[in-house]
């Protein structure tokens, strides 16, 4: 795997701003041809660097008004149930994001309804 460099981390900063944004555009903005930027991006993609692209949709014209933010504490603490509650947490498709955290609560949850 490669080492990032600045046009790597630019092509990156560019995409989170817009997905969607093409080829030439990204040449243009980059100031490089347009085979080395698509080579890039491939390559980023090849190393896991992107894993993926994504919409934001408008939550409320989607008819998903409301944003649920949930902490969940865990009763046991072992490798097994936690691997077990990740499991079970991604198959509930309205739970967009779920993270680790340390405190008082074990998981962070984001769903929207």
């Amino acid at each position: 795997m490669q080492k990032l460099d600045k046009i790597d981390l630019d092509i990156l900063h560019a995409l989170q701003e817009n997905a969607k944004i093409n080829v030439k555009e990204l040449s243009d903005k980059l100031h490089i041809s347009k085979t080395p930027i698509y080579e890039r991006i491939k390559r980023l993609e090849n190393e896991g660097y992107i894993t993926g692209y994504t919409a934001i949709i408008d939550r409320k014209k989607a008819g998903l008004p409301l944003t649920v933010f949930c902490n969940v504490s865990l009763a046991v603490h072992n490798d097994e149930y936690i691997s077990r509650f990740q499991e079970e947490i991604r198959d509930i498709s309205e739970i967009m994001e779920c993270y680790s955290v340390g405190g008082i609560y074990d998981f962070f949850a984001e769903s929207g309804a």
